[in-house]
């Protein structure tokens, strides 16, 4: 499904099943654990300010990691993998400009 657009407020929802990189208007990414794989970031630098959700949207024992696209998620270089099979993990990000910040994870 492609993403939706508000006119008024330009973000997108996106519903992915499959590896995917971030647009500058994604706010929220719901992936689905059809698979293992990877929900790929932009990098801070190009997207200062902005704020974006990617949530596992069904249940399932695949795990989607979230990676920075090149820059750090809280200072370090690692990824965050949504871990166990609950519907709904989701993990929200902000970009300070120079790295992606952790603003909640459940």
């Amino acid at each position: 499904m492609p993403g939706i657009s508000d006119i008024a407020n330009p973000t997108a929802l996106r519903f992915v099943t499959g590896a995917y990189t971030m647009t500058p208007l994604d706010s929220v990414i719901f992936a689905s654990r059809t698979g293992a794989y990877t929900v790929t970031l932009l990098p801070a630098t190009a997207v200062p300010g902005a704020q974006v959700t990617v949530a596992a949207d069904t249940a399932g024992a695949n795990l989607i990691t979230v990676s920075g696209g090149g820059t750090n998620i809280d200072g370090a270089a690692t990824d965050v993998t949504l871990l166990g099979t609950a519907t709904f993990h989701a993990l929200t990000l902000v970009s300070n400009g120079t790295i992606w910040r952790r603003v909640s994870f459940v």
